[in-house]
């Protein structure tokens, strides 16, 4: 699973280059080496954003990363010619308007209500190093600027048992998660059970959506014998 998130967000990336890099090729005459007449232009694409771009670096071996190194000085010095003509500071400034700025979501996360409160889970968070976000205004700081890999919750104000995260959250690992105390749901999917209104100790929902996904009605329920059905 790990190298799968990992390849995913490779490909992410360099298809958000994908422009930039074809330029920079282009200028570096790569199709006319012998490297590049051998290589399919994807891989190269994938190799030139880790050299370029990723703060990594080239992280395959053998012939793959020999036919990329062998070229890097003129490579990158292209790079920085694209930088020096569109006035751009960061690579990141090559992008377009849209790729650059590109809304940010959080990551949002529901507290099972039959397994356990959403203060007691925020106190687990908070013992796994976690930090408690008590203003929107601050969450979207922090959502927009340094700390979009941070360690911050905020409790949602208009859905107690909804917290929003970091985008890059990965909580598959965490035990709130494995154990069922946790749900990875949008926000926009836990307002139509919570517009219903109906009050939990008398009226009990079933959700008969016949899709997969995390249907679970979004209530506290009063009974912790009852099973929210999926």
């Amino acid at each position: 699973m790990t190298e799968k998130r990992k390849v995913f967000a490779l490909v992410t990336e360099t298809l958000k280059y994908r422009a930039v890099l074809l330029e920079v090729m282009e200028a570096a005459g790569w199709a006319k080496t012998p490297e590049g007449r051998r290589m399919e232009v994807n891989m190269a694409l994938v190799l030139l954003y880790d050299l370029l771009i990723s703060e990594r670096g080239v992280q395959c071996g053998g012939k793959l990363k020999e036919a990329v190194m062998a070229h890097r000085t003129r490579l990158k010095a292209e790079m920085t010619k694209l930088k020096v003509k569109r006035q751009a500071r960061t690579v990141k400034d090559l992008l377009p308007p849209e790729l650059r700025d590109a809304v940010v979501l959080p990551r949002w996360v529901r507290v099972n209500a039959i397994k356990a409160t959403p203060k007691t889970v925020l106190e687990k968070f908070k013992a796994q190093g976690w930090t408690v976000v008590d203003s929107a205004t601050v969450a979207l700081h922090h959502l927009l600027t340094a700390e979009p890999k941070g360690k911050w919750i905020w409790p949602d104000t208009l859905l107690d048992e909804l917290f929003a995260m970091p985008p890059s959250t990965d909580l598959h690992d965490n035990a709130l998660y494995l154990d069922g105390t946790l749900i990875l749901q949008d926000k926009a999917s836990c307002f139509p059970a919570a517009a219903l209104g109906v009050n939990p100790s008398t009226v009990h929902v079933i959700d008969g959506c016949a899709a997969p996904g995390n249907k679970v009605i979004y209530q506290k329920w009063k009974s912790r014998r009852h099973n929210s059905p999926n």
